[in-house]
């Protein structure tokens, strides 16, 4: 799942910021080559969810989700994908996040 988390910084107050934890184990995600994102291909034009997970949690909830043929895509990749089809302009965005983590 993807949250949001409140960083404190006792100077600049609380700062919201986004992160990953693996919907098996629950534990963060904080490095994208160490994940993957399931999601089942027959819903894929429905609204399919994304599931992260952690490679090595992958195992594991594939055993528990038989019921699913499964497809899935390195959270590193997958990330790319998403700014692409979102259109994000990477400098600018970089720029942003710097000017508001500066505040």
């Amino acid at each position: 799942m993807i949250e949001f988390v409140v960083k404190s910084d006792s100077d600049r107050g609380a700062v919201h910021c986004p992160r990953v934890r693996c919907d098996e184990c629950g534990l963060t995600i904080d490095d994208a080559n160490w994940g993957n994102v399931y999601y089942d291909p027959n819903r894929a034009d429905g609204g399919a969810p994304a599931i992260f997970l952690h490679k090595p949690c992958s195992r594991s909830f594939e055993e528990r989700r038989k019921d699913v043929f499964w497809s899935w895509e390195e959270m590193s990749v997958w990330f790319v994908q998403l700014a692409s089809n979102a259109r994000l302009d990477r400098k600018r965005s970089e720029a942003r996040a710097r000017r508001l983590e500066s505040l």
